[in-house]
């Protein structure tokens, strides 16, 4: 299932059931929307289920010679190690249904799944927060939506070479997560699949992938940049062959110092940058065109943002809750800011140009905002150049100037004499 990422969203913390707003009512917006986004999102709809057999502790269905395993009680409180059987009632398993082991405790360690299996399913492992361990064997082809999502042990996953697509949020909230290898089968990977894997240091993709490539433990999709992990420190300059940045790629990206936007890059993505603290300064090329929702929202100590000429819009919330943000410079090309743009932004001074959209904005929403003397054409022919008015002398001028002439005339004497 596609996820549509709607106009705002931010990380929460989801623990037991619940949802726990991170930061306050500052970034109370943001979390709304991505809430719903978790729920509307990555939560697939739950198929029509045939009348389900058990075998033990497994409930499944059978479909054309085939079993589905479609839910597993758990029925005790001791940790768990389950190998899955490769049969059921005789029938082979060939799937992991939808929420086959969700649990929202902490029983299940590690699960051996087996060879046979094609389908792991929407959320089959979510939320199976002691779950550390999990063999995925060559037979398995697709990874649901949101299969492992909220696995929060889990450190280390193997995605098999037979694998050729991974959906949305499959991996998201997996905070344990360090690294992990997409093979070369992959030909598609669905939105947010490591969202809020805050230890995530390297994504990695087979050299034989003809679809996505990684550089530095960053994932693309060819001129794409996918997914920046979250864990990794320091600045970052984006390659001059990138042309796009996706939805959510630096999404909480708590230690990245700096970015790099090069003029290649012709669209960011909404929440792009969302929630990285540590982000203080950033320059938007004018090759980028629209400053989606959410793009910078709660990035919390954001102090200066330039806006190069080419740039037409910003979006809902684009700059929310970015509690420093100082100043931000917006060019005369930018001919709409959306509702709330700056939402939060207490501190904020607009830098615009008289007469333009930017200033009007600002006057029209309250907004702090400082006048810039527009930059001379260099290309302008002299001749086309309004020329200055005279200045008019001032009355010391005019004493100034009586007194360095007859200074002249003492020197010239004086000299004349000698």
């Amino acid at each position: 299932m596609k996820t549509n990422i709607s106009a705002c969203q931010d990380a929460i913390s989801v623990q037991s059931g619940r949802s726990k707003v991170r930061g306050g009512s500052s970034i109370r917006l943001l979390s709304i929307v991505l809430a719903l986004i978790m729920v509307l999102g990555l939560v697939g709809a739950r198929p029509f289920a045939a009348s389900a057999e058990t075998s033990g502790n497994y409930e499944y269905t059978v479909a054309d010679g085939e079993a589905t395993i479609t839910g597993y009680s758990y029925t005790t409180d001791e940790e768990l190690y389950v190998t899955i059987p490769s049969t059921l009632g005789g029938y082979p398993v060939t799937t992991i249904g939808f929420r086959a082991f969700y649990e929202d405790d902490s029983h299940l360690i590690e699960i051996i799944i087996p060879n046979g299996v094609t389908s792991i399913g929407d959320q089959a492992f979510e939320r199976c927060v002691a779950l550390s361990n999990v063999t995925i064997p060559d037979s398995v082809i697709s990874i649901g939506t949101s299969a492992f999502f909220y696995c929060s042990s889990l450190t280390d996953v193997t995605i098999p070479g037979s694998v050729a697509s991974i959906g949305v949020g499959a991996f998201a909230y997996c905070s344990s997560l360090t690294n992990v290898t997409i093979p070369g089968s992959v030909t598609s990977i669905g939105e947010q699949v490591f969202t809020n894997c805050t230890n995530l240091t390297d994504i990695n993709v087979a050299p034989d992938n003809e679809n996505f490539s990684s550089a530095d433990g960053v994932l693309y999709n060819g001129a794409t940049l996918l997914c920046y992990p979250e864990a990794k420190v320091g600045a970052f300059s984006i390659p001059n062959d990138v042309t796009a940045i996706a939805n959510l790629a630096f999404f909480g990206c708590q230690s990245l110092t700096g970015i790099t936007i090069p003029n290649s890059v012709t669209s960011i993505g909404q929440l792009a940058f969302a929630r990285c603290q540590s982000l203080t300064d950033v320059t938007i090329p004018g090759s980028v065109i629209n400053i989606e929702a959410g793009t910078f929202g709660a990035c919390q100590s954001l102090t200066n943002v330039t806006i190069l000429d080419g740039v037409t819009s910003i979006g809902y919330i684009a700059f929310s809750d970015c509690l420093s943000l100082a100043t931000i410079m917006i060019p005369g090309s930018v001919t709409s800011i959306v509702a709330m743009a700056f939402f939060n932004c207490n501190s904020l001074i607009i830098l615009c140009y008289e007469n333009t959209y930017a200033q009007q904005y600002a006057i029209d929403n309250g907004n702090s905002y400082a006048v810039l003397q527009e930059p001379e054409d260099p290309d302008e022919p002299e001749d086309n150049k309004e020329p200055e008015a005279p200045k008019k002398k001032s009355f010391c001028d005019i004493l100034l100037e009586l007194f360095t002439r007859i200074l002249e005339l003492v020197t010239k004497q004086f000299f004349w004499a000698s």
